[in-house]
């Protein structure tokens, strides 16, 4: 079973987004969540994702094809918050989410991060698995009832 599972995890990487990948970025994520097609999300919504001083974003790949993303933003109290994390539907279950959320956990800490943090709705089982899986913990509800996960990596080293 644990040859299976390297050999599937194998084929799943992550390459850092790059300014000059906006669109693709865009792209997959309008596919992931089609509530981002909207007029007022354009390049500027995404450059700050691209850009080290703001955010951080990957692209999850599966057998070397664009599967999934995930962005963040960086805050001002050294947290860094995950706007978005998402696989296309026919990669789901293939370790995307988690090579994606590895790669974010270890460029937080390269920075000094020292919390990470999601809204993450209720029945978004996928999600939540997979931050319990990281460590991540329900801190309590937003406003509009999603639930935050936070992962604190100040007490790590």
């Amino acid at each position: 079973l644990d040859s299976l599972l390297q050999e599937r995890m194998g084929r799943v990487k992550t390459e850092v987004v790059k300014a000059s990948k906006l669109d693709q970025l865009r792209e997959l994520n309008q596919k992931i969540f089609p509530i981002l097609s909207g007029p007022n999300i354009n390049d500027s919504f995404y450059k700050n994702f691209c850009d080290e001083r703001h955010g951080y974003a990957v692209f999850g790949l599966c057998s070397d094809m664009l599967a999934g993303a995930v962005c963040c933003l960086l805050d001002k109290n050294d947290g860094m918050y995950i706007k978005f994390i998402g696989v296309l539907n026919r990669h789901r279950r293939k370790g995307v989410a988690t090579q994606m959320l590895t790669s974010v956990i270890e460029h937080a800490n390269n920075i000094n991060i020292k919390t990470i943090y999601m809204y993450v709705q209720q029945d978004n089982k996928a999600v939540m698995a997979v931050g319990r899986k990281f460590g991540f913990e329900n801190v309590g509800k937003a406003k509009n009832d999603l639930i935050i996960l936070e992962k604190n990596l100040a007490n790590q080293n």
